[in-house]
């Protein structure tokens, strides 16, 4: 067991293999820790302060050695989020000269076809794009009160009690 802020191995080892896909569950059973009880040990580890830290501390570090910040991707997620086909139309619905796009406009197509004369393009999944947005600025979690995972199950619970208290019709008095 660490002591006074110190990580135990197998925490090491989570906070390394957290930062491979940031899923606490996946982590804690590539760490070490049991797959039966991963799911509450990953969690558990991520409200640890001295786990916290190391994480962000690595973060820090991944992010320096790499160069790619959080700010970057969102801006790169944005551009494909935001972008609009009338963007690359022009006088109606002719294409525009591909070769006239800007680096924005391009980072947002995601295939172009070129058949004969014709030309098709497809731009990337702006839904997904604007779902991973979404839950970078945490917009999903603040609109479903789903930022603490006791409280959801807490709720889920309490449905499941009250569900099965209810009244069947024509059974007065017995419940179901």
């Amino acid at each position: 067991m660490a002591r006074g802020g110190t990580l135990t191995p197998k925490q090491r080892i989570f906070v390394s293999e957290y930062l491979v896909d940031l899923n606490a569950t996946q982590a804690a059973i590539r760490a070490g820790y049991s797959a039966k009880t991963a799911s509450w040990i990953g969690p558990q580890l991520l409200v640890k302060t001295h786990v916290v830290a190391e994480i962000e501390k690595a973060m820090a570090n991944r992010e320096k050695r790499t160069l790619v910040t959080a700010d970057a991707v969102v801006a790169e997620l944005a551009k494909i989020g935001f972008a609009n086909m009338q963007d690359y139309l022009q006088d109606g619905f002719s294409l525009q000269d591909i070769q006239k796009l800007t680096r924005d406009q391009a980072a947002a197509i995601q295939e172009i076809t070129i058949d004969g004369d014709k030309v098709r393009f497809k731009l990337a999944d702006k839904r997904a794009a604007l779902v991973d947005i979404g839950r970078h600025l945490g917009i999903f979690e603040r609109d479903n009160k789903q930022s603490n995972p006791a409280d959801a199950v807490a709720a889920v619970i309490a449905e499941i009690q009250a569900n099965s208290k209810r009244t069947l019709p024509g059974d007065e008095g017995e419940t179901a």
